[in-house]
């Protein structure tokens, strides 16, 4: 049954996936072991910071953004995980779709606008809470007043 699943999601095989921006979240992105137990493989990171680049994280060297084409086809990168500032993630998206990789999951609290073809998915954080918090009691328990 859960190869039959595996089949109808498409993670029958591992994904290579890169991670884009490794800050605080893209590190912890990055370091997260559970991806490969559900189809996708992290197999390159990149940052424009030209402190981070060239530094290990879990077991990969952060690369250049200028790399990003050359990297995700050699990789055949088919996904990336956007971990970028807001003001900067419109540019960073462009650039991923530009380098081939057409299905992107944005982290950054922007909508962004891609071609007709890409598949995005956008993850606010910050919303997520705020919808976890509408399912919650609105008074508080006598033990935490």
């Amino acid at each position: 049954m859960r190869l039959h699943i595996r089949d109808i999601l498409g993670v029958q095989r591992l994904r290579p996936t890169v991670v884009i921006g490794l800050g605080n979240l893209g590190s912890a992105l990055a370091r997260y072991p559970g991806f490969e137990s559900h189809g996708f493989q992290i197999v390159a990171l990149f940052d424009s910071n030209p402190r981070r680049i060239g530094h290990p994280v879990s077991g990969l060297v952060v690369q250049a953004m200028d790399d990003l084409p050359t990297i995700a086809h050699e990789l055949g990168a088919e996904i990336a995980l956007l971990t970028v500032p807001e003001g900067a993630a419109q540019e960073v998206a462009e650039r991923v779709v530009a380098a081939g990789i057409h299905a992107i999951v944005n982290f950054a609290p922007v909508l962004l606008s891609l071609p007709p073809g890409v598949n995005l998915r956008n993850v606010d954080l910050a919303r997520e809470l705020e919808t976890l918090c509408f399912y919650l009691p609105t008074t508080q328990s006598p033990a935490t007043e």
